[in-house]
């Protein structure tokens, strides 16, 4: 497939107005860009539910040391209190699924440690429970978050942060569990490890275009949203193949319909 960076959009693209930022997800269902994380926070409290493919080649879940097909991941986001979430994952290999069926389940948590303000940006850190489900795909990371307004150029979104390159392993023995930690890499886990980077540009209220380092490779994507409810984003993998991201919320903060109407007629 010829190479496409969506970079080039930007330097030819003319935008009218500036707009808010919309926390979109990445393809593991936690607010971010394309495989990145990042430190926007959802103070609608929402709960999200994502559906992510990445292809056979750039899989994230190939502890059995060979590609064999593309990778769909679903993804849950639960709001707890209002400075942390929990973010359930599950992978499915569609040409796997008559032998393994779902596949990896995964969890972990996101905690706000700082609310962005006029100089500082949103500070997030995401752990991963060690004694849980799949831990290889860990994502014990720190991230950091600035939006910059641009005036009628839109918004501009800054993140970064390092990930661990290691995970707490548990290992079933004859004599039985083993424990210690491991490299994410030794079993096939190529991305968030170490330091990692995005830029997000959103020149209209609807869509956004994506360039990010995971540590490993550059990734690019485009998004469009509806109403800050349903999320569609396309992704080039390495810049070279093709991967979607969807998502949609539900707000958990709502009034009984009487009083929706009551404000709504005042």
């Amino acid at each position: 497939m010829k190479k496409f960076n969506y970079l080039s959009v930007l330097l030819v693209l003319w935008v009218g107005f500036k707009s808010p930022v919309f926390s979109q997800v990445n393809v593991l269902g936690k607010p971010g860009h394309v495989l990145t994380p990042s430190a926007q926070w959802d103070t609608l409290r929402q709960v999200g539910f994502s559906f992510g493919t990445i292809p056979e080649s750039y899989s994230i879940n190939n502890f059995m040391k060979r590609h064999v097909g593309p990778e769909h991941i679903y993804g849950v986001k639960l709001p707890i209190t209002g400075f942390m979430e929990v973010n359930i994952n599950f992978t499915r290999k569609p040409e796997l699924a008559n032998r393994i069926g779902v596949g990896d389940r995964h969890i972990d948590v996101r905690l706000h440690l700082l609310k962005e303000r006029k100089i500082l940006p949103s500070v997030v850190l995401v752990l991963t429970p060690p004694e849980g489900e799949s831990t290889f795909l860990s994502q014990d990371l720190l991230v950091a978050t600035k939006n910059v307004l641009l005036g009628t150029a839109g918004t501009l979104q800054i993140s970064g942060g390092f990930s661990s390159p290691n995970f707490y392993r548990v290992s079933k023995t004859g004599s039985g569990d083993s424990r210690g930690f491991a490299r994410k890499t030794s079993l096939g886990n190529n991305y968030l490890n170490g330091f990692f980077g995005s830029l997000q540009w959103q020149p209209w209220e609807f869509m956004g275009l994506i360039v990010e380092h995971d540590s490993q490779k550059i990734n690019t994507g485009m998004f469009v949203h509806w109403k800050e409810r349903f999320y569609l984003q396309g992704n080039l993998i390495d810049n070279r193949e093709i991967g979607i991201t969807t998502s949609v919320r539900f707000p958990l903060d709502f009034s009984p319909f009487e009083l929706r109407r009551y404000a709504k007629n005042r």
